[in-house]
């Protein structure tokens, strides 16, 4: 055959070997892998012509996502993981009263308050601890104090209310001067001949002023 005529002359500038133009013609052959880099090439089809482009092209679209610009994930404070490359995750660092699980987070409180129970009343030990007060409780429907021999040291500008060892016990007030003053005595209130009993409904006081 004459090498001479058109389609000579058109194929004249092509150098693909019969393999490479069967890649072209749908050969579903697949070959061993490679590592791609930015400098391989992809052919694709932009609006109409075949063109050659290079790895780089596809690999910027891919991880724009789309237009999106996330860079990286940083684990901030209190949490751990994160990075910049691949699927990564965050996770939330435990701490002194964080309990971390696979599916929740939790306060507990026993980090920092000790002598914990049912009922007591929590007080501050400073800046960041709490104390289950074991002599002051409240279980939704009364207010318990309990008994003791004396009251507790003095404190300038406030007084006390506490209840005195006895049988029954006795509630009493104390002063900043320390004067103990007692409130009940038995059944009854204290001092005034006798007292008044305490659980008198009819009770009724009545206040006089005189010029």
């Amino acid at each position: 055959m004459s090498s001479s005529g058109s389609i000579w002359n058109a194929l004249s500038g092509v150098t693909a070997t019969s393999s490479e133009l069967n890649l072209l013609d749908g050969d579903t052959s697949v070959g061993s892998s490679i590592t791609i880099g930015n400098s391989d090439g992809f052919i694709v089809n932009d609006g109409g012509t075949t063109k050659l482009i290079p790895a780089s092209d596809i690999s910027t679209f891919v991880g724009g996502g789309g237009g999106g610009d996330i860079t990286a994930v940083t684990a901030g404070d209190g949490l751990t993981g994160g990075g910049s490359t691949g699927a990564v995750s965050l996770a939330v660092g435990g701490g002194n009263g964080i309990d971390v699980a696979a599916d929740a987070i939790s306060v507990d409180v026993s980090d920092f308050m000790t002598n914990g129970s049912d009922n007591r009343v929590v007080t501050a030990t400073g800046a960041d601890g709490m104390n289950g007060e074991e002599n002051l409780q409240f279980d939704g429907t009364g207010l318990k104090i309990k008994e003791a021999a004396n009251a507790a040291a003095d404190t300038t500008a406030y007084g006390q209310l506490w209840v005195k060892t006895a049988t029954p016990n006795e509630l009493y007030f104390t002063n900043d001067a320390g004067n103990d003053i007692q409130i009940t005595s038995g059944a009854a209130i204290a001092g005034g001949g006798g007292g008044v009993a305490a659980d008198d409904e009819n009770l009724i006081l009545h206040m006089q002023t005189f010029a």
